[in-house]
């Protein structure tokens, strides 16, 4: 007989995480429009970001005090936020600077500011202080060591998915299945090295948790060590000062709402330099989304079926030690500080979403990436004009080879088999982006 699952609610305290006094990141700054509102979720309450009149980033919530537009629905002017709704305006630290319909020497209500939120670009991230009126504390978000060390490269990739953060963070606090799911995809892993792990817990505590890793059959080979900064950075370090190696993989998990949440990849270090920085960035990206999309379906299904039978982990897993010890410690961790997230599933406790997400629009690769990706949405654009361009160049030819004759009218039936060429090669990479 399988226990019910505790549902738990209580009170802020220093023992819990307390999910608004963290820092959240929200985006790769290369991909955030520099004269655009842009508009995203912390667990499910709305935010939007804009740079100001001195280029600073503004975060307010994502409702105009007026009438509740959203705010990234309007347009940024001369570092203005305008609602679209009635011309309300704002600027620095959601300061209302302008209404339209206000008299003409009226004094500007305090209920017309939008409340707002800290902001900091860090290590080319975009982070937000979920709290409005406590002080970040730490003062800057979690930071991976050795980053901005001479010599090291990196390589950004971010995708929306649809499932839960926890369910994100559990994938990505596994390297067991890497060998399986990701074979011939991943550099340099194969299904067939496989094998069981030596895991160890180091230490746990409401700031996350800390490890290690390493095959069992190899107990000379270096450890691997892996850090949750809760609730959104798994950090894999794979550095070895003894012989000048600097490198590992960054995984920032953002909660955006129940079903939803948003993966930001770097990858950085000195070994591999040569097969990242030679290609465009767009490229790489095609080779994370399809890492990404190895995996969707199973954790899809894994959390559909914890959402529908309300059973724990506990109840549901079967987990062995030398495979999951991370992914437990991480559920185990949420049983123990996560009980005042706005939902989560447990190792023996759970805490459903307070609501129905109902669908996502994300079923495909544009929508999950490409559409926010600049790399990515510039290179799809760039071939849609290729594509137009080849079809032009091919009607071209056609048209004059029909009024040639001899060798120039070779030349002309050529030049169409060459455009049509490029027509289906451009619409092959392009079908990628989608």
């Amino acid at each position: 007989m399988v226990a019910s699952p505790q549902t738990i609610e209580q009170p802020v305290s220093a023992s819990q995480l307390n999910w608004r006094t963290c820092w959240y990141p929200i985006a790769f700054a290369v991909d955030i429009p520099p004269d655009q509102p842009y508009g995203f979720s912390i667990f499910a309450e709305p935010f939007v970001l804009f740079r100001d009149h001195q280029g600073q980033w503004v975060c307010v919530v994502d409702r105009c005090p007026h009438r509740l537009a959203k705010l990234s629905d309007g347009r940024v002017t001369d570092g203005r936020l305008e609602c679209l709704y009635h011309g309300w305006q704002f600027g620095d630290g959601g300061t209302c600077v302008h209404i339209p319909h206000l008299l003409a020497g009226a004094t500007m209500p305090e209920r017309a500011h939008a409340q707002s939120f800290p902001v900091q670009e860090h290590q080319g991230i975009i982070w937000v202080w979920a709290d409005g009126h406590v002080p970040p504390t730490p003062a800057t978000p979690p930071t991976i060591p050795g980053l901005e060390t001479d010599g090291v490269f990196q390589v950004d990739t971010a995708t929306d998915l649809p499932f839960d953060h926890t369910f994100l963070v559990e994938n990505l606090l596994d390297p067991a299945h890497v060998y399986i799911s990701h074979d011939g995809t991943e550099l340099n892993i194969r299904r067939d090295d496989a094998a069981p792990l030596e895991m160890e817990v180091l230490a746990t505590s409401v700031e996350g948790i800390q490890g290690r890793f390493r095959r069992a059959d190899r107990p000379q080979a270096p450890w691997g060590n892996i850090k949750f900064h809760a609730p959104v950075l798994v950090h894999y370090d794979f550095s070895n000062p003894a012989y000048g190696v600097v490198g590992g993989l960054g995984l920032y998990a953002l909660p955006l709402a129940p079903g939803h949440s948003r993966l930001l990849v770097r990858r950085y270090g000195t070994f591999f330099k040569r097969s990242f920085t030679l290609k465009p960035r767009w490229l790489e990206h095609l080779r994370q989304n399809k890492i990404l999309e190895e995996d969707l379906s199973f954790i899809v299904a894994q959390e559909q079926f914890l959402q529908q039978s309300q059973q724990p982990v506990q109840a549901a897993y079967f987990p062995l030690k030398t495979c999951d010890t991370f992914v437990m410690e991480h559920r185990r961790w949420l049983d123990r500080f996560g009980a005042n997230l706005p939902w989560y599933v447990g190792f023996a406790t759970v805490k459903p979403p307070p609501m129905d997400h109902g669908a996502l629009g994300l079923s495909t690769r544009f929508e999950r990436h490409t559409q926010s990706c600049t790399a990515c949405g510039g290179a799809y654009k760039q071939l849609g004009m290729m594509r137009q361009a080849a079809w032009v160049g091919a009607a071209t030819s056609v048209a004059l080879a029909l009024v040639s004759d001899g060798q120039v009218q070779v030349v002309f039936a050529v030049s169409f088999l060459l455009a049509m060429g490029t027509v289906a090669m451009a619409q092959a990479l392009a079908s990628r982006f989608l």
